[in-house]
């Protein structure tokens, strides 16, 4: 998303950077927000914050500013677009068969909502509201602490 606030930028950089750090010896990559996801069967093209992908990217259409696997999608909410990220972009991103986890993350306020399949292979939500909250992705074992993810994010007072 192009001119986004500050708080916006911090928490997408530490996310993407603590995932980096946790799947350093993992196959996986991480990728920013200017990295294109496809999503075939509906057609939505977007650019999520934070993805991951494992072992070979599968591109579209072989462009390689475009992939179509990712396991792992972050979006940081802004006012413009969280009722679309909430509601129809979550229902079109689960259309994607790579898709394990989707997270949700407030920039005004400590909240991570984690969106993953479970074994049945349902989604299932975990939030998380803590600074000492811990995010576990088990199918790719590891841990991410909220404290790291809201590292140096200066929340705006909230007037009454």
């Amino acid at each position: 998303m192009s001119g986004a606030t500050l708080n916006h930028n911090i928490i997408s950089f530490n996310f993407g950077s603590e995932l980096r750090s946790k799947l350093k010896e993992n196959p996986c990559i991480v990728i920013g927000a200017d990295l294109k996801i496809q999503i075939e069967k509906n057609g939505l093209f977007a650019y999520p914050n934070v993805s991951v992908f494992c072992g070979k990217p599968e591109f579209f259409e072989d462009r390689n500013d475009t992939i179509t696997n990712p396991i792992l999608i972050v979006e940081v909410l802004s006012d413009s677009t969280e009722g679309y990220d909430r509601g129809k972009k979550i229902e079109l991103y689960r259309e994607l068969e790579t898709l394990q986890h989707y997270f949700l993350v407030s920039q005004k306020k400590t909240h991570v909502e984690h969106f993953y399949k479970n074994e049945k292979r349902n989604w299932e939500l975990v939030e998380s509201k803590d600074l000492q909250g811990i995010l576990e992705i088990q199918d790719l074992e590891i841990e991410i602490s909220l404290s790291e993810i809201y590292s140096k994010v200066e929340f705006e007072k909230e007037i009454d």
